[in-house]
């Protein structure tokens, strides 16, 4: 039998406005978003993830994966709203997940569709640039922190 590598490009959570670092919400979500379930499954998700990201002020996208969904909120956060925020779709959602880093690159089969996002509150421009490019969405810079202040970590 050969064995195969894989390699896959993720992203790490963490960005800094060259002052303090702050985190971005992830969450890999497992749930049969394809199949037989994507009539009920995409919009539960967009609708209760659009709640909760409006509830919290989070810019986020919403795509399908090979076996569920990627929620990747772009507007930083300090750690405590991130263990909040978190811990809140872990309790809900309940996979083993870290929310650390999250894979960007499709897998084999892999589709990733855009499901649902919101783009009014701010968000860290690197990161949101690999959204806009990769769905053909903009994202919009209301708030405190400056577009171009957050920046991916090297």
């Amino acid at each position: 039998m050969t064995s195969q590598s894989f390699f896959f490009i993720g992203l790490h959570n963490l960005v800094t406005d060259g002052k303090e670092w702050f985190h971005l919400l992830f969450y890999d979500i497992d749930f049969p978003v394809r199949k037989l379930y994507k009539h009920y499954a995409e919009p539960y998700l967009a609708d209760w993830l659009r709640h909760f990201s409006l509830a919290r002020k989070l810019s986020y996208v919403l795509y399908t994966t090979k076996h569920g969904a990627h929620y990747i909120s772009l507007t930083p956060l300090n750690v405590t709203k991130w263990a909040i925020c978190f811990n809140a779709l872990d309790n809900h959602f309940d996979n083993f997940y870290s929310g650390h880093t999250i894979r960007l690159s499709p897998k084999s089969d892999e589709s990733q569709e855009l499901i649902s996002y919101e783009t009014k509150f701010p968000v860290a421009s690197g990161v949101a640039k690999i959204f806009e490019y990769k769905f053909k969405i903009k994202f919009k810079n209301e708030g405190d922190i400056q577009r171009d202040k957050c920046h991916l970590t090297q």
